[in-house]
């Protein structure tokens, strides 16, 4: 806890200092972008509402098929109430964690039919540069990590910062930045934490307000949320590299003398104790 919000101290600091801007919105491009978050939000109510409805039928199948298999209509089966309970009591960002299950390519045109539909309804014209703005957005909030998308598909970057829903900061080659990323607002951050806690079995709420997980690929999440986090929601991911450092790397680095690796080939060899200590600040993991 203590060390989480240390760092994000450090992002606040001397994140502030250098940061990657976008050219300021006019009134217009403002308002246009409201439009487009609420036709975002419009379609992404829609596409729950689908998953609802198919997960109920999906229920009521399951249960149709245990009652032709009972002699005794009492005695009910507790694996079809066990899912409707759970479906019931999972929150919105966990329901739609269920995604992944789904074919990705089959949610795509899901997703490009109803944007299509929304903005015809609206009468939105957007161009071919916004349309697949809107349509990648859209898409990374469903099946991945919503704006953090595009962070974690960089392979410069080594850690992301989010302290609340309008101040993301990433860490390049050591150097702290403060990106042009944004969250719509509380909830949207929300959503994403939940949709990565969400698979692990983990839940996030003003009654277990820090949670720590892991992505799919091993990199380490930590977030905190009020009344733990008292400037919004906190959210830490540091990630690991593709590519791991190996000792050739890590003498060029100066991590250590040549002399350090080659005593610890001989511990190794002769199947010494070895007793690791010190504070964990790994960029990468090592190949040795």
């Amino acid at each position: 806890m203590s060390s989480l919000l240390a760092r994000m101290q450090q992002a606040s600091d001397e994140g502030n200092g250098e940061m990657e801007t976008a050219p300021p919105l006019t009134t217009l491009e403002r308002h246009r972008e409201e439009r487009i978050k609420l036709v975002r939000r419009r379609i992404q109510e829609m596409l729950l509402a689908e998953l609802r409805a198919q997960q109920a039928e999906e229920i009521r199948k399951r249960k149709k098929e245990e009652q032709k298999k009972k002699k005794n209509k009492g005695d009910e089966q507790p694996a079809t109430h066990a899912l409707k309970n759970k479906m019931e009591r999972a929150p919105l960002g966990q329901r739609s964690s269920t995604l992944e299950s789904k074919q990705h390519e089959g949610m795509r045109r899901r997703i490009a039919e109803l944007l299509d539909q929304v903005l015809n309804e609206e009468g939105l014209l957007l161009s071919r540069a916004d349309h697949k703005r809107v349509f990648e957005q859209l898409v990374f909030d469903l099946l991945g990590y919503g704006p953090l998308e595009k962070l974690l598909a960089e392979p410069e970057i080594t850690d992301i910062m989010v302290i609340g829903p309008e101040r993301v900061y990433v860490e390049r080659a050591g150097r702290l930045v403060r990106t042009d990323v944004r969250f719509d607002d509380e909830d949207h951050l929300r959503h994403i934490i939940d949709r990565i806690v969400g698979p692990l079995g983990r839940r996030i709420d003003e009654s277990s307000p820090m949670v720590d997980a892991r992505l799919p690929d091993g990199s380490r999440v930590n977030a905190v949320i009020p009344p733990l986090a008292l400037d919004g929601t906190y959210l830490t991911i540091r990630k690991f590299s593709e590519v791991p450092l190996g000792v050739s790397d890590l003498i060029e680095f100066k991590t250590a003398p040549p002399e350090i690796f080659e005593f610890l080939q001989a511990a190794v060899a002769a199947k010494l104790n070895i007793l690791v200590s010190g504070r964990h600040r790994q960029r990468a993991r090592p190949r040795c």
